[in-house]
């Protein structure tokens, strides 16, 4: 077995100045600290690499939210002038309709005066011709009495005929029933008569109705039946 205190060539080769071996070896090899520098390597790298990334996102979502409420206040703004035109729509649709409800009354006003106004020609139309029975009758005011009172019933008969086929009817009549609805009773007679017990007795002024309506009370004398003493 050689020791290496024995062989000189191992010692001068053990003596190589370390130095000068560093120099070599890093000559020969790419130094560490340089790729270390140049190449970054653990979480700052990967923060660096991440960061645009990161960012990217984010302003986006910023976006978003700015624009959100800009679209919701448009939207909002549009319903309301939406519903604005919707009421000034309904305004004029009212506004017409009172307007043609007005005409529509003013018109009707109209034709209910001109139907009275036709209907009170048409009786009078009618009743011209008692109009000339009396002028007649006057004219011959002196002849014969009997042909005067003649002439007057008759007259009489057709104004009354004119009237009733108007619509016109009397209400009383002797023996009726008492109505408070259509008599009026002007006097009470006593009576020994259970028959004629409020009973019309006499019509001293005749009431009439008109188409169903009553439009005078008949004024009458009423029977009652006296009370045995």
């Amino acid at each position: 077995m050689v020791k290496l205190d024995d062989n000189p060539r191992a010692k001068e080769v053990i003596e190589v100045p370390i130095d000068f071996v560093d120099e070599e070896v890093r000559e020969d090899r790419p130094s560490v600290t340089s790729d270390l520098e140049e190449n970054p390597v653990g979480d700052d790298a990967t923060k660096q690499e991440n960061a645009p990334g990161e960012q990217q996102p984010t302003t986006e979502a910023a976006e978003e939210t700015e624009e959100q409420p800009v679209a919701e206040e448009a939207a909002e703004k549009e319903a309301k002038e939406a519903e604005e035109e919707r009421v000034k729509e309904l305004e004029d649709r009212l506004l017409r309709l009172m307007a043609e409800f007005d005409n529509f009354r003013r018109r009707t006003r109209e034709q209910q005066a001109q139907i009275a106004v036709d209907s009170k020609a048409e009786l009078v139309k009618k009743l011209l011709p008692v109009i000339d029975d009396f002028g007649h009758m006057m004219e011959h005011a002196d002849a014969d009495a009997d042909a005067v009172a003649e002439g007057a019933r008759l007259i009489y008969k057709k104004l009354v005929d004119i009237l009733t086929s108007e619509g016109l009817e009397p209400l009383a009549s002797v023996g009726d029933p008492f109505d408070p609805e259509v008599h009026e009773a002007v006097a009470v007679q006593p009576v020994d008569d259970p028959e004629k017990d409020h009973k019309v007795l006499a019509v001293t002024k005749q009431g009439y109705r008109f188409k169903g309506r009553v439009i005078r009370p008949a004024q009458v004398v009423v029977g009652q039946l006296s009370s045995e003493e």
